[in-house]
């Protein structure tokens, strides 16, 4: 059984939702980089060296976790030790559609939106984050692509016969 699962992916491809559905069925407990990230949810960003402490203090004392974010920079350790790296690689028009509608439904910035999706427009593009995130599959031991709802139907239905 899998009990070390990072998964990664952009805006509104559905880490949080995934990683709450195996946390539940695997009883793993799930942690968010963005708890990690942001000492005040989405405003007030950690050092580096803060965020490399909290990661190792998840890694160093768990011997299950899910693991689910964006970030890259200090993530490589999470990856490497991970038995299961799950790659959520969706369509833009569907993370922007998600995206606006988890904006309406959270009553935050019109400002905060539009940084989202300037950042989902730029994912595939040189400045994107696509190419980090690719690059963090070389150092994981297994690794998996989901593009849709059909193959996270196909992963969960796997990791129920575990």
């Amino acid at each position: 059984m899998k009990s070390k699962i990072y998964i990664l992916g952009p805006q509104g491809s559905g880490k949080t939702l995934l990683a709450k559905k195996i946390s539940k069925r695997l009883r793993i407990p799930s942690f968010s980089l963005d708890d990690i990230y942001y000492k005040k949810k989405y405003t007030v960003k950690r050092s580096e060296d803060e965020k490399k402490k909290m990661l190792s203090k998840i890694l160093g004392r768990r011997k299950k976790w899910i693991i689910e974010g964006v970030a890259t920079s200090f993530v490589s350790d999470a990856v490497k030790q991970a038995d299961l790296v799950i790659w959520l690689d969706v369509d833009h028009r569907l993370l922007s559609y998600r995206v606006i509608k988890r904006q309406i439904f959270r009553r935050e910035s019109l400002f905060r939106l539009r940084k989202l999706l300037s950042e989902i427009k730029l994912y595939k593009n040189k400045k994107g984050k696509y190419k980090e995130h690719k690059g963090l599959l070389k150092v994981s031991k297994k690794y998996i692509v989901l593009r849709g709802r059909k193959d996270i139907k196909k992963c969960l239905s796997e990791l129920d016969d575990q």
